[in-house]
């Protein structure tokens, strides 16, 4: 069941208040208003402005994404990596310094700017900073997931900088901290960032494995955060009522890590400095407490949809009124991959109503995708170029390049049961090893 354990006075101040006539002066996307639960929709997606991304061959991050250190002046990266299709086979694979998402502080984030309502899902693996180990006890917040934030205009870093001014929602996988906020225990956490004007109320939940799928929705004020281990059923986590977000908005991954180190600098400089060993001098205010970031976040894949609200709920309060039931009728559709690799493709579908993974004029087949000892990949005009069998981890576990065979049988009989993912070209199939 989701819960909302997060309130917002209704008293406090929202700034950056973009009435839509101010937005459509200022741009030359489309965009129809729609009333939709009571609330003044920010319209449908533009035509052509979203670009999905699977991170596969011929991949670059700068294809598609922002980074925020460089469209606001900052100077700096946050980031030890950030690569795509390279660390880890058809992912993009992000490494944070130590840094976080709280309050006026900033971490990494790759985005797009998108106006109107959508669904933007992604698949999450997280470890430690080596990509094989679990995340370090120590290194409280370490978290990637995806993030809704309000633009900013400066472009100056520091000097167009000014306090109270971040506004977000984020859902992140991970570790956070067993006794901090919602008191989750221990475990894996999903933890949601709810911040209006730099002050952040943060929940934690348990989280399930290493390896979750998220989703953000935004439906006119309605802003909405799932998640599902991959194949199972969506949770609704959080809704909020975000009447100040403006109808253009920046969505994307982000990832922190470290917190209790980067609470130990002022704002400013935290946002504008790599926080690590290589400070002279070292301006924390505890100089002797290490820096301990460790976390790599590999995300498969990221999906733009639109969302139909249904008529039943037409002119219904998504955030208090409707049930977790009534959101996910229409949001717990599965996404469909394979319709690109790094160069990206317009978003904009419905999304599909059950598991739909292979496109292409040549489509990959595999059998059985309930595996005990062995399975064949095939495809009817041959197999040419890469195949990969990656596990929920993101860790190769079979790699080889065809020739134009028409099939390959792969011995799985050693490896652990569980989820795996085949890849060839720009299809991805999931394999369940019994």
């Amino acid at each position: 069941m989701g819960y909302v354990c997060i309130t917002i006075d209704n008293n406090q101040n929202q700034t950056i208040m973009k009435t839509l006539s101010t937005f459509l002066a200022s741009t030359s996307k489309v965009v129809t208003p729609l009333l939709i639960a009571g609330m003044m929709s920010a319209g449908p997606i533009a035509v052509g402005q979203s670009i999905d991304d699977e991170f596969g061959t011929g991949s670059t991050i700068s294809n598609n994404w922002k980074e925020i250190g460089n469209v606001e002046g900052w100077g700096v990266s946050h980031l030890k990596l950030a690569d795509a299709n390279t660390t880890v086979a058809g992912k993009l694979a992000l490494k944070p310094s130590t840094s976080m998402w709280y309050n006026d502080y900033m971490a990494p984030f790759y985005f797009q700017q998108v106006t109107g309502d959508f669904v933007f899902t992604t698949l999450v693996t997280f470890s430690g900073a080596n990509g094989t180990s679990g995340i370090n006890a120590n290194s409280h917040y370490s978290l990637g997931g995806l993030m809704l934030r309000m633009p900013k205009s400066f472009t100056n870093g520091a000097s167009g900088w000014s306090a109270g001014h971040e506004n977000y929602i984020s859902i992140m996988a991970g570790y956070g901290d067993n006794f901090g906020p919602c008191n989750p225990g221990a475990g894996t956490h999903i933890m949601v960032n709810n911040t209006v004007n730099g002050v952040s109320n943060m929940c934690q939940t348990l989280g399930a494995g290493t390896t979750l799928e998220l989703r953000i929705a935004r439906i006119g004020n309605a802003v909405i955060l799932m998640s599902r281990v991959p194949g199972g059923t969506w949770n609704v986590i959080h809704r909020e009522n975000r009447a100040d977000f403006p109808a253009q908005m920046q969505i994307g991954f982000a990832c922190m890590s470290d917190l209790d180190k980067a609470y130990t600098y002022n704002t400013v400089f935290a946002n504008s400095h790599v926080l690590d060993a290589n400070l002279s001098p070292d301006p924390s205010s505890n100089f002797m407490q290490g820096f301990n970031p460790d976390l790599l976040a590999a995300f498969d894949y990221g999906k733009f949809n639109t969302a139909t609200v249904p008529s039943n709920l037409a002119g219904v309060d998504l955030v208090n009124v409707a049930s977790d039931n009534d959101l996910l009728s229409f949001l717990s559709f599965n996404v469909t991959l394979g319709g690109n690799g790094g160069n990206g493709g317009n978003g904009g579908g419905s999304g599909s109503t059950g598991v739909s993974e292979i496109a292409s004029a040549n489509a990959m087949q595999v059998m059985p995708t309930l595996a005990n000892d062995q399975f064949k990949v095939s495809a009817e005009k041959g197999l040419m170029g890469d195949v990969y069998v990656i596990d929920a981890l993101g860790r190769v576990q079979y790699h080889a390049v065809m020739h134009g065979e028409l099939n390959v049988v792969i011995d799985c009989a050693a490896w652990n049961s569980g989820i795996y993912f085949v890849k060839y070209n720009n299809a991805t199939q999931r394999l369940v090893k019994e």
